[in-house]
């Protein structure tokens, strides 16, 4: 039987590392509702996130080579006015790095080490349901005051 998908989420994936990279794209390839949009690097992804703006997360690493993820997510969160979510995946990460992906504002933290599949996936459809509430909610709180402007 066809698979049918009525609504597709696109999620930005950068990694340095080619064959990870392809690895947590086809993870989100088998699932119905999920697209990946591939990056090696942080030049390969600030483009498609300033020209697409149906990339609803960032799936980002921590070592990126030359970047370093924690950089990029602030870049991110800084250069874009409706940033989508950002989730680090990371081999080389620590409780200290946990901490300050959430300070810059990740929306969550998974860790490459016995990676659970499951678990970065429901990462990332949470982070997306949160982005799509807090608009319907921003979207309300705009429409009341509108009623109430004078």
């Amino acid at each position: 039987m066809p698979r049918q998908c009525w609504i597709v989420t696109r999620i930005a994936v950068i990694d340095n590392d080619p064959l990870y990279l392809e690895f947590v794209a086809s993870l989100f390839a088998n699932e119905d509702s999920l697209q990946a949009v591939k990056a090696a690097s942080a030049d390969e992804l600030i483009a498609p996130l300033k020209a697409d703006p149906s990339i609803e997360c960032v799936e980002v690493d921590y070592n990126l080579g030359v970047d370093i993820g924690l950089a990029l997510g602030k870049a991110i969160k800084d250069g874009f006015a409706d940033a989508p979510p950002i989730i680090m995946l990371t081999g080389q990460g620590s409780e200290c790095t946990a901490v300050k992906t959430f300070r810059i504002g990740f929306s969550d933290y998974v860790s490459k080490h016995n990676l659970d599949c499951t678990e970065l996936i429901r990462a990332v459809q949470s982070a997306v349901a949160r982005r799509q509430e807090d608009r319907s909610r921003l979207a309300e709180t705009n429409k009341l005051r509108s009623k109430c402007a004078f």
